[in-house]
């Protein structure tokens, strides 16, 4: 009785993961996508307002500085009611934000409803849905979460068009209105669809018991389950862990904020340089979803020491580009190791840490490393390109900053499956 009750809950349950991942990536699509939509939006506003391009750009930075505060609250809503209240509040805040950014009149507004209202649920976006995916898979982990981040890879793809169309066909006012009521139906569903997994249907389902027989040596097994946010804070795992983060966003935002600027310098036409984020976006596709695979194979600290060293050399070699072919082979490049650290990084922090506290830990994790990494990497890039006239230093320090992640990942593989205080 025991063992066929056990079989039909892992064949149930076999069905539900595939949903869960499926669902869990368009919500990472539309959400992830709508924020990219932004540039389109971006023209029609400062026509109607007169508004100057760095007073609208500012939404961005107010957005990058919200996504802190809102990836440590989801991730502790997270922890403690699981992932329905924090999908819920999130998608809430973003549709509402959304659709009052469709009325917006003064500048001070917009920055209101567009870069705080609508930023502060974006970290139901990566925090809650990455957290609940790790809780859910062990021996696949690094799998499941490549497919799911291949939703923010789409959603860079299809939304920023997708918008566009709705501004041509209605106008940006109704558009913002037309995808508010849509994050509030997605959201709404996913937070009555996606749930955690409890230990019996892990068991079942064989996430937990390895096909022998022998408990897997996964966080999910040892005595890391128990480890809070306090306790994390006191190991050097984790301010390990910080760095690499901190490092792999300061050192891609350099190239993904200039590398077009710089094409055009070097006599590239625009619209061809402009060609090298697109391909840059594909191929980060393709990253998130072989490296989460290989990483399965051969361990995550190793996929990603190999993603870190193809980002130093793409970024370096830049300063050498003269036509476009090269630059888009690099783009390829950039992008495909790019996209092979996104899902790879929570992965590494749940085998460290467990999942107990998962969310609240990489809530912190991210929204500090994205702070830090996406404040000083595109200005950081702009200044040693005004004061040496060139961007032949940009892409050689954000080179040497992508480097750096390689060394402290040297010291986090002595740490990989357990936390030294």
């Amino acid at each position: 009785m025991g063992s066929t009750y056990r079989i039909d809950v892992g064949r149930s349950m076999r069905l539900y993961y595939g949903w869960l991942v499926a669902w869990v990536s368009l919500v990472v699509t539309l959400m992830y996508g709508i924020f990219y939509a932004f540039g389109v939006f971006f023209t029609p506003m400062c026509t109607k307002f007169g508004w100057s391009s760095a007073e609208t750009s500012a939404t961005i930075s107010i957005h990058a500085a919200t996504y802190i505060v809102s990836a440590i609250l989801m991730g502790k809503l997270t922890d403690i009611y699981g992932p329905r209240l924090p999908l819920w509040v999130g998608g809430f805040l973003t549709g509402l934000g959304l659709i009052l950014s469709s009325r917006t009149v003064t500048l001070l507004q917009f920055y209101f409803f567009y870069g705080l209202m609508a930023s502060m649920g974006v970290g139901a976006i990566f925090i809650t849905t990455y957290s609940t995916v790790i809780r859910w898979f062990v021996k696949k982990r690094g799998t499941a979460l490549g497919l799911v981040t291949v939703g923010a890879g789409l959603g860079a793809i299809l939304m920023p068009p997708m918008c566009d169309m709705l501004i041509a066909l209605y106008g940006w006012r109704e558009a913002f209105i037309l995808c508010g009521v849509l994050v509030w139906v997605v959201m709404l569903v996913a937070g009555l669809l996606v749930k955690n997994p409890t230990m019996e249907v892990l068991k079942a389902y064989g996430e937990i018991l390895g096909s022998m027989g022998n408990e897997l040596q996964v966080s999910e097994s040892s005595n890391v389950t128990n480890i809070t946010l306090g306790v994390a804070l006191r190991t050097r795992a984790f301010w390990l862990l910080l760095s690499v983060y901190a490092f792999f966003f300061t050192s891609t935002y350099i190239p993904i904020t200039h590398m077009v600027p710089f094409a055009v310098t070097i006599g590239i036409p625009s619209l061809m340089a402009a060609g090298s984020i697109s391909l840059f976006g594909v191929s980060s596709i393709f990253g998130r979803l072989t490296i989460g695979f290989l990483s399965d194979k051969i361990g995550r600290i190793r996929v990603l020491m190999i993603c870190f060293i193809l980002l130093t050399v793409s970024i370096i070699l830049l300063m050498s580009v003269r036509n476009v072919l090269m630059l888009y082979l690099l783009a390829l490049i950039f992008g495909y190791s790019f996209g092979g650290c996104i899902p790879q990084m929570p992965a590494v922090t749940g085998d460290i840490f467990g999942s107990k506290s998962i969310g609240t830990i990489y809530g912190v994790l991210e929204g500090l490393a994205f702070g830090i990494g996406g404040g000083i990497g595109p200005v950081l890039g702009g200044y040693l390109k005004d004061v040496t006239g060139s961007y032949q230093a940009t892409f050689l320090v954000g080179g040497l900053i992508s480097s750096l992640a390689i060394v402290f990942l040297i010291f986090t593989s002595k740490l990989e499956g357990r936390v030294t205080l």
